[in-house]
Formats: C-alpha cells, structure tokens, sequence
C-alpha cells in the first residue's frame, strides 16, 4: 500500500511539472493546456482531467491563501502588526447552543437510568418539573448585562 501512495503521488508531482510545462511559453486557454498537460491521457477522460488541471491551477492560489492565514494568526488578532487587538467575544448563541447539548444530553442519561429503577410516567413527570424549575430559577443566577447609551 505504501508504494502504491508513493506511485500515485510521484504521478501527482509528474503531472504539476508537466501543466507548469505547458504554462511556461505564455498563458495558455484551458483547451490548450489541457491538450499539452494531458496528452498522455485518453480523450473520453478529458472531462476529468479539466477538473485536475484546473485543481492544479488553483494549488499556488490557495497555498497563498494559507500561508496568509498563518501569517494572520502569528499577527494574534488577524490585523496588520501594530494594530490593537480586541479581546475576542463569543457569541451567545454558539454558548446556549453548548450548554443546551451538555444538558439535554445529561437529562437524556439520568432519564434513562432513572427509567430502569421507576416507571417511565414518574421519571417523566419528575423530569418535567426539574426542567421547568430550571427555566424559572435559572435566569435568577444569570450575570445582568446593562447596555451602554451612546
């Protein structure tokens, strides 16, 4: 398996030197290049090769994309350097979003416990009420957030 994988990306490099290849007189249209790069190929399976070559000609854009990304995260904040960062907030949704799962979750396996030991109609009624508790007596112990006037 292994020199098969290295079969498959020793043709991989073949095939980007052939496209640069076919780049280097002057920018070609994608009939041309694809003529050039993959004329190795049988024509029924042209269709496809339009799709690699095309994979071979967004590799140098997307490796930039990277690259420009990390330079982004060494920055810390994505700003240029100098720039003053913010601290990043979260946002609340993706929180409740969070803490809904972890808590569903958590009912859905005591509830199934609980169900082994008492009848299903006790555990869901006890549930139910815990639940409701919960809605009520929960936000009591939420931080208040004040709005600035501006």
């Amino acid at each position: 398996m292994a020199r098969r994988l290295a079969e498959l990306i020793a043709h991989r490099r073949g095939r980007e030197e052939k496209v640069l290849a076919a780049l280097q007189p002057a920018p070609r249209s994608l009939a041309d290049l694809l003529e050039r790069a993959y004329s190795d190929t049988p024509r029924e399976l042209w269709p496809y090769a339009e799709r690699s070559l095309l994979a071979h000609l967004l590799k140098p854009s997307a490796k930039a994309a990277r690259s420009g990304r990390r330079a982004m995260a060494r920055d810390g904040c994505g700003r240029r350097a100098g720039a003053q960062c913010e601290p990043q907030r979260v946002n609340p949704a993706y929180l409740l979003a969070g803490l809904g799962s972890v808590l569903y979750g958590g009912a859905d396996f005591c509830g199934g416990f609980a169900a082994r030991r008492s009848s299903a109609l006790a555990v869901t009624f006890l549930s139910g009420f815990a639940g409701l508790a919960v809605l009520f007596l929960g936000p009591l112990f939420a931080p208040v957030s004040r709005a600035r006037a501006t």
